[in-house]
């Protein structure tokens, strides 16, 4: 597959769907949160869920939904070798966190594109550290 004018690779719909609901089952996500961490409506994700295993044109995610993939995907990876715990890892999105106003990583994630980023920024460097 080409790259896009912006030099990223199309990212296929039904495989970062697939990393998705991957991701959401080990990190125990709220269906309801789904849509507010693919900055989609519950309609469209649902459909994209629905399509996982259906045979059909290859369809691609949009830049947008690709980069924040991307980020969730780069934070997953980011806890489990930063704890070596996959439980922990995947338990962290939801525990109380100092650097997030003792809020959830999760719950300031869930806020938008900027917050997923910054989560993003969080673990990286923890992991410079």
């Amino acid at each position: 597959m080409a790259a896009t004018a912006l030099g990223h690779t199309p990212i296929s719909r039904r495989v970062g769907m697939r990393a998705f609901v991957r991701l959401a089952e080990r990190w125990d996500l709220d269906k309801a949160d789904w849509p507010r961490l693919l900055g989609r409506s519950e309609n469209t994700v649902r459909a994209w869920v629905k399509a996982i295993d259906t045979d059909g044109p290859q369809t691609y995610l949009d830049a947008d939904v690709a980069e924040r993939l991307s980020h969730l995907v780069s934070i997953y990876d980011g806890l489990h070798r930063l704890f070596g715990d996959p439980a922990y890892a995947d338990r962290w999105p939801k525990l109380p966190n100092r650097a997030f106003g003792d809020h959830p990583p999760l719950q300031f994630m869930l806020h938008g594109f900027s917050e997923l980023h910054n989560v993003r920024l969080y673990i990286e460097r923890a992991l410079a550290a």
